[in-house]
């Protein structure tokens, strides 16, 4: 049986992670008083905790990539596969995308941002409309811890399928030792996968 994992305890904040398929690690995170992880949230913790698990490794991220036919790719913070994580997961176990209907599209894009580009250097974070989109208030200093980590720009992999039918794929937020890339194209089925919590305390 997999273990969750306590690595950050700050004064008013806990933040765990379960080695594992993103279905049973996002079952023991709610089991346990556990949200998924933003990205902006993880690049805080990242700039907190700058040598530690949570900075060098990646995990997944509370956000998805949406691909819609004839439109692109969106970031959105409305994730249709949080909501569905053990038929998401099933269906990358399968080799296939995670597909959406019409109604999880829309609900979807109600927050989102479309994504037109593969890298964003680090020296543009903090003016660039998709980190201060999902970073907030923390895309400069993210930007600028970044740079002093001598990484000059976020990579953002965008997954091979595309086709007629919209589909989600979750974000992975590759860890600092490998170049804080978003990655869209991981398989949530895969056993090793990293699923990262947060939880506040009062």
């Amino acid at each position: 049986m997999k273990k969750i994992i306590k690595d950050v305890n700050l004064e008013k904040i806990r933040s765990v992670y379960i080695e594992t398929s993103f279905d049973k690690g996002i079952k023991k995170l709610k089991e346990k008083g556990y949200e998924l992880i933003s990205l902006k949230e993880n690049a805080k913790l990242r700039m907190q905790e700058n040598d530690d698990f949570v900075s060098e490794e990646g995990n997944w991220v509370k956000e998805d990539l949406i691909y819609v036919p004839k439109k692109g790719f969106f970031l959105t913070k409305i994730s249709p596969i949080n909501e569905n994580p053990e038929i998401a997961t099933k269906e990358h176990g399968l080799e296939k995308e995670f597909y959406l209907t019409s109604e999880q599209v829309k609900k979807s894009l109600e927050d989102a941002i479309r994504i037109n580009t593969q890298k964003i250097f680090s020296k543009d974070i903090w003016e660039n409309k998709i980190t201060t989109y999902v970073f907030g208030k923390n895309a400069e200093e993210y930007g600028k811890f970044l740079i002093r980590l001598g990484i000059n720009g976020i990579i953002i992999d965008f997954p091979q399928t595309k086709g007629e039918k919209a589909f989600a794929g979750k974000i992975w937020f590759g860890g600092c030792r490998y170049g804080s890339k978003f990655n869209c194209c991981n398989d949530l089925s895969y056993k090793y996968g990293v699923v990262r919590g947060i939880k506040y305390l009062n």
